[in-house]
């Protein structure tokens, strides 16, 4: 019965920390706070906002330029390479 009485709470707990950990990855701290605040109040429209609104806007970029990837020692840079400086394994299709 104690358990019934918590849940809410433990809800709005994890709720608020998901939150919060999520826009602090994503360098925004201070969005954490407001939204991760706004899980304890009795009517949570923050958090509805937050993923309604806010977290489809917080994506961080991926760096996909330029990469070249050995297949065989996983050697990685952003120069463009025919062979791999480690393995001399062949990084450009042919």
């Amino acid at each position: 019965m104690a358990l019934v009485r918590f849940l809410p709470l433990l809800t709005s707990i994890i709720l608020a920390s998901y939150i919060f950990y999520d826009c602090y990855s994503k360098k925004k701290p201070v969005l954490g706070i407001i939204f991760g605040l706004s899980a304890f109040i009795p009517i949570p429209i923050g958090p509805i906002l937050y993923f309604l609104l806010i977290k489809p806007n917080l994506k961080t970029p991926i760096k996909k330029a330029n990469q070249t990837f050995c297949s065989k020692c996983g050697f990685s840079s952003n120069s463009s390479f025919e062979k791999c400086p480690n393995c001399q394994n062949s990084i450009t299709l042919s």
